[in-house]
């Protein structure tokens, strides 16, 4: 894929800069073909799907589906993109009290400090952030689809009080991995009532 991607730059800029530069001018819509592919590619559109889910779960939690208990919310990938668009929508509604703790592990998230802030609001117990500096496929796809460097799955929240981060890169090797040792790693986390 990336030999693809190499070959098609240097075609492109071997264009650009001989004769058929003015033939590259007219060919400007090929490119926002190519843009589209991006934006309509799978993990995108898993995104804006976990997203839309996070409103509807925002929604079942607010009106007590779950009873008159708080609720400790914990998911990995995806999962966790879905909890993140959930719990700014209800920092957004502004319901508090209905989530206790919270552990989200390789999340699709950026890292940006208002609204790790506005999560922390709504949670009355602990907010963590698992995280692996190896899970190259999260680094990959995140940052195709969204434009964005700070992704909360492969590094640290910082500048946010109360939020932990726990850095799984000697137990996570890629993003596949969370799967096979979520136990492990909410063992490591030693959140009450979670694997007593």
């Amino acid at each position: 894929m990336v030999r693809k991607y190499a070959v098609g730059y240097i075609k492109k800029e071997i264009i650009k800069r001989t004769v058929l530069a003015s033939l590259w001018s007219a060919l400007w819509p090929i490119g926002l073909l190519k843009f589209a592919q991006v934006v309509d590619n799978p993990f995108s559109i898993a995104k804006t799907r976990a997203d839309k889910a996070g409103q509807i779960l925002a929604d079942a939690l607010i009106n007590h589906a779950q009873g008159q208990r708080p609720v400790t919310l914990i998911a990995y990938s995806l999962g966790s993109r879905l909890l993140y668009s959930c719990l700014l929508a209800l920092e957004e509604r502004r319901a508090f009290g209905i989530v206790e703790n919270v552990i989200v592990m390789g999340s699709p998230v950026p890292t940006t400090p208002a609204s790790w802030a506005a999560i922390r609001t709504v949670v009355a117990g602990r907010v963590v952030n698992v995280y692996s500096t190896n899970d190259w496929i999260l680094g990959f796809l995140y940052r195709t689809s969204s434009i964005q460097f700070g992704v909360a799955g492969l590094q640290a929240i910082e500048k946010v009080e109360g939020v932990e981060n726990v850095d799984v890169s000697d137990i996570i090797e890629g993003h596949t991995d969370y799967s096979k040792f979520v136990t492990e790693i909410l063992r490591k986390i030693k959140l009450p009532g979670v694997l007593d």
